[in-house]
């Protein structure tokens, strides 16, 4: 049964990877749980929490009153504080972390996830009423536009790839376009959507979107081969995400907020401050 998730995040190119990801992505994740009041005293659930920067960032708003459980399938990079807590934890198949949190988070989860919707629904009962949901993916249906290329050549090579890479998380259960539909999930699941907001920039080459596709690409060099890559495309590959005179528009984020129904009760005025 296809699992959803192409990549190894074990090694070196898979801790490149969860680097870039932070790197690319961190500031408008940030800058959307800011918008929504993410502070002193809440409870978050932290899924898939990667390299641990948005558990981190957290971890810092709620104070010592409030907490962070970071989750992940290999949570290696993940460390524990005094209100961080870590699991190795799979949310596709393992039961939702107890309590009931005030924000749950979840940044390129959901669309590795081939029983998504069903996860979406057990997600709601483990949010107070009145609680955030955050859900963000990167649409990844079609090829990432190439604004400037050093040649023509460099081009199809990227392309290729492109290609390859979308036809293999589509042949492990991933939906790349399942982003475009998080809102209407989450009225499906019970939960009232706020808002997606998208985020898009141009990422030159040696940027963090750049980065994040050669790590990936460092992990799947069978695939790239079988695909019909060879050794001198891929090493041109990866001369071309590391020069400045390549750019890209890549990696579109959709970020959907949703809020489980009922009454929002300020963490300060909750039984226990917490």
């Amino acid at each position: 049964m296809p699992t959803g998730y192409s990549f190894d995040n074990a090694g070196a190119a898979g801790a490149r990877q969860l680097d870039q990801l932070s790197e690319a992505f961190d500031g408008h994740t940030t800058s959307v749980l800011t918008e929504y009041g993410v502070g002193r005293g809440w409870r978050c659930l932290d899924i898939g929490a990667g390299a641990g920067s948005i558990a981190g960032w957290l971890a810092d708003r709620v104070g010592p009153q409030g907490h962070v459980t970071a989750t992940d399938v290999k949570p290696q990079y993940l460390t524990e504080r005094d209100n961080l807590t870590v699991l190795t934890h799979d949310i596709g198949s393992d039961p939702v972390p107890a309590g009931e949190y005030d924000l749950i988070h979840a940044r390129m989860v959901f669309v590795h996830l081939p029983n998504r919707q069903e996860v979406l629904a057990r997600l709601v009962s483990a949010l107070r009423p009145g609680g955030l949901i955050v859900v963000s993916d990167c649409d990844c249906r079609e090829r990432d536009p190439i604004l400037a290329a050093p040649d023509p050549a460099a081009a199809k090579t990227f392309e290729l790839f492109n290609d390859l890479i979308r036809d293999l998380g589509w042949r492990n259960g991933a939906d790349l376009g399942w982003t475009r539909y998080t809102y209407s999930a989450m009225r499906a699941a019970g939960l009232l959507p706020d808002r997606t907001v998208v985020f898009g920039r141009s990422w030159a080459g040696g940027s963090a979107g750049c980065g994040l596709y050669q790590a990936l690409a460092y992990q799947i060099e069978p695939v790239l081969r079988a695909g019909g890559m060879t050794d001198e495309q891929i090493a041109e590959l990866h001369r071309l995400l590391d020069d400045p005179g390549f750019v890209l528009s890549a990696w579109l984020m959709h970020t959907t907020v949703g809020r489980r129904p009922g009454p929002v009760v300020p963490a300060g005025r909750r039984q226990g401050g917490s």
